[in-house]
């Protein structure tokens, strides 16, 4: 609940300081947006809080090798599912479970891509999170078919 009320006020906030500051001329003649493009300013009770936003540099490199671990990952079940066909090949109904159950995790790290693009929260902590949640995913992928009994 705490995530979602400082989301809300995030995302309030920045669109509140892009309305208001939108073409705002300094006396060097650039404008505010310019000066700005990559962090934005909270103000949380007295507390000024600056979260830095990606810039569209940033962004597209790391979409582009998010989608393409994704990717991989969706390549590396689609195997394991080929392979849960084949005959002489023991897979039982608890590993079928994990595999959906690592599907939907990569459904959601594509999800959670969608959601920073119209969101634009803290860019370290987003690009941290998701890279943290990606190597947990392919680590997961990759002991498949290991028995933790």
């Amino acid at each position: 609940m705490k995530k979602f009320v400082y989301l809300f006020s995030a995302i309030t906030l920045v669109t509140g300081l892009s309305m208001a500051s939108c073409n705002n001329s300094t006396e060097d003649g650039t404008t505010e947006n310019d000066t700005k493009k990559d962090t934005v300013v909270i103000e949380e009770k007295n507390d000024v809080v600056t979260i830095k936003v990606a810039t569209s540099e940033e962004w597209a490199a790391f979409k582009a090798d998010a989608e393409a671990k994704i990717e991989a990952n969706e390549k590396r079940i689609a195997e394991i599912k080929v392979n849960m066909k084949k005959p002489g090949k023991l897979f039982d109904k608890m590993r079928a479970e994990r595999i959906e159950a690592l599907e939907q995790r990569n459904r959601d790290l594509r999800l959670k891509i969608t959601a920073y693009e119209t969101n634009k929260t803290d860019w370290e902590k987003f690009k941290e999170e998701f890279n943290h949640d990606v190597d947990e995913l392919g680590k997961a992928i990759g002991d498949i078919f290991t028995d933790n009994k």
